[in-house]
């Protein structure tokens, strides 16, 4: 697990870790916990798979701090077909999770990432699927507290209702936990999908300059049940960077039902896009285009196809990206569903790599009627100038985005919470904190840059990677015993 001693794709500051700890079972990390409970030793990080790519992957941005790496925490309890749900722990991948249920009646919301990206820790993280918001997958959650209470949250098989209810009875703690340092999830209930008994993924290809058009047809269609699932446009730089046979605007969806439903939704697409001319692709190009077949495969929850992505947009493996492979970083801004904002977003981006060699792609995400998850990709060299002009160019992005309204919902390990959310406004910062002090007192769980003002500068202990001759990272650091 060399990729847990901090060396990110995103060539971001990092701390390197005092000491990694794998644990086995939940009741291994209730040890680590409660032996932790004086607040006398080094603070605690908490990774799953650690491929956090993009935005620090599995680094410690501040001063150093212990990780519990939870990988090995790979047990599927349960699988109920029938009543919608899996029981896994956190350690437990897509790809480990789909190769379960293929052939079953449900599938997992997957997301366009590796295969190896822990389930949990995507939920967790709030990541996206491409059937919506993994938090919209989250039932419950089995947790170690701070004190290293061990105890469920939200809905949980066995426990009170047959039917799934995640909110509970009363104010609902569940996502008190997502995007938190309030404790450590090592398992989870988590929604399937019942599969459809007919789906038809539809890739088509439309000329620049038409993005704006397309994105309010589309959301017309979402608005009247056409299509399903998330919608994906990818740009012809994003087409490239994540390995499209040809760099055009291409445009994924699908539509779910019965074979005259399918018809009659799938008639009404192309008759309401007509004006921006949709090209649509043969099955036999997606078939043989590495990242057309892959998103076709990620519909129906199969991740077979998704490390050739991986390997497109890193040139290395799932395993050796942050070691060896090609720079890369995000901005993920919720964006609204009105071609107007999309275009003035992703013009944002354009304008921030404009006489830079950084590459920049952006892929729109049609969460709904409302909301697109823009996710911008900047691939780099990863030698000391391409580095330099990658974050320059990514700061000046994500500060254009944000002074527009298009604020990330996902924060990488370079910026915090506070360099994003509304400051003097709404009481999310202050509740956050209180509860923080109510469950950790001692301070057993590291800061979090979720968490309002949390950053501290160490200069002592947070490096960057040196270079070697060929330019590439040779990461060094600190030692352990350097910590605070």
């Amino acid at each position: 697990m060399s990729h847990l001693t901090g060396n990110n794709v995103s060539e971001f500051a990092y701390s390197a870790p005092g000491e990694i700890l794998e644990p086995n079972d939940v009741l291994e990390v209730q040890q680590i916990i409660k032996s932790r409970s004086s607040g006398l030793k080094r603070p605690l990080r908490v990774v799953s798979s650690g491929y956090n790519w993009g935005l620090g992957s599995a680094s410690t941005p501040g001063p150093v701090t212990d990780i519990i790496s939870l990988y090995r925490l790979k047990s599927i309890r349960e699988i109920a077909e029938d009543r919608g749900y899996a029981v896994i722990e956190a350690g437990v991948t897509q790809e480990q999770l789909s190769t379960a249920l293929l052939g079953s009646c449900c599938y997992l919301n997957c997301t366009a990432s590796s295969a190896k990206t822990s389930v949990i820790g995507n939920i967790m993280d709030r990541g996206v699927g491409l059937h919506g918001q993994r938090t919209q997958d989250l039932l419950g959650i089995e947790v170690v507290l701070p004190d290293g209470r061990i105890g469920t949250v939200g809905w949980w098989p066995g426990v009170g209702s047959l039917a799934a209810n995640p909110l509970g009875l009363g104010p609902s703690a569940l996502h008190l936990f997502t995007q938190s340092n309030f404790g450590v999830v090592t398992a989870a209930s988590v929604r399937l999908r019942p599969r459809p008994s007919r789906r038809k993924v539809i890739t088509f290809t439309v000329e620049p300059g038409t993005i704006r058009t397309v994105v309010d047809h589309v959301r017309e269609l979402v608005r009247d049940g056409v299509l399903s699932g998330v919608t994906k446009i990818y740009d012809h730089e994003s087409s490239a960077l994540y390995g499209a046979r040809e760099a055009r605007i291409a445009i994924h969806t699908c539509i779910d039902g019965p074979v005259p439903i399918t018809e009659a939704k799938l008639d009404v697409m192309w008759r309401t896009l007509a004006d921006v001319d949709p090209q649509r692709v043969s099955d036999d190009f997606v078939t043989n285009d590495p990242l057309m077949s892959a998103v076709a495969r990620l519909y129906d929850g199969d991740t077979r196809s998704s490390e050739i992505i991986v390997r497109n947009a890193l040139n290395a493996s799932t395993e050796e990206a942050d070691e060896h492979g090609s720079g890369w970083i995000f901005a993920l801004p919720f964006v609204p569903m009105r071609g107007d904002d999309v275009e003035k977003a992703i013009q944002i981006v354009r304008d921030g790599v404009t006489g830079t060699t950084i590459r920049a792609g952006t892929t729109v995400n049609v969460l709904d009627h409302d909301t697109v998850d823009l996710v911008v990709a900047i691939s780099f060299h990863r030698d000391t100038q391409g580095t330099a002009a990658a974050h320059a160019a990514f700061d000046h992005i994500v500060a254009a985005l944000v002074t527009a309204g298009y604020v990330p919902y996902r924060v990488d390990t370079r910026h915090e919470r506070a360099d994003y959310a509304d400051a003097g406004r709404g009481l999310d910062a202050v509740i956050v904190e209180q509860v923080k002090r109510l469950l950790d007192p001692q301070g057993v769980l590291a800061p979090s840059r979720y968490m309002a003002d949390s950053r501290i500068v160490d200069t002592e202990t947070s490096c960057k990677p040196e270079r070697g001759v060929d330019g590439r990272t040779n990461a060094t650091w600190k030692s352990g015993d350097d910590s605070r």
